[in-house]
């Protein structure tokens, strides 16, 4: 799926319990994450709620144990993991048995930059999640953006 069309479901369905930001840049994550987090966390547990972590600062069992846990105000647990790529294979695998079955009152949002070593990850997001993927920023698609 295309940033845009990702745009347009969060506003037409339920949000997924996750989703696999690919590609593009840092700046269009973050652009996608604030659009998912206003639909997802009420305004008042925005300080609760939505919290963004960095694979190198964490790891996957805690990052499953997170999305566990019932949020505290709101109906369901917002994340995202930066830059998933870090994370040795070891990590790697136990995201994709969490993936196999996501909790469904959660949202994990997972971002790289490259798809390289994250074929599996790819696939099982793609399974119960979204993948979205991120234009590169460039002289071409850059005016079309802003």
């Amino acid at each position: 799926m295309l940033y845009n069309q990702f745009l347009h479901q969060l506003d037409t369905s339920k949000p997924a319990p996750a989703y696999l930001f690919l590609g593009g840049s840092d700046l269009l994550h973050n652009e996608a994450w604030k659009a998912l987090k206003e639909r997802i966390v009420p305004p008042k547990a925005a300080r609760f709620n939505g919290e963004k972590l960095h694979a190198a600062e964490c790891n996957a069992e805690d990052v499953i144990n997170r999305m566990r846990i019932l949020p505290m105000f709101g109906t369901r647990q917002l994340l995202m993991v930066q830059n998933v790529e870090e994370w040795k294979k070891e990590q790697k695998e136990v995201l994709l048995t969490y993936l196999a079955q996501p909790n469904p009152n959660a949202c994990l949002v997972l971002t790289t930059l490259s798809r390289k070593g994250l074929e599996k990850v790819e696939e099982a997001v793609s399974r119960h999640g979204v993948v979205v993927t991120f234009p590169v920023l460039g002289d071409k698609n850059l005016p079309g953006w802003l």
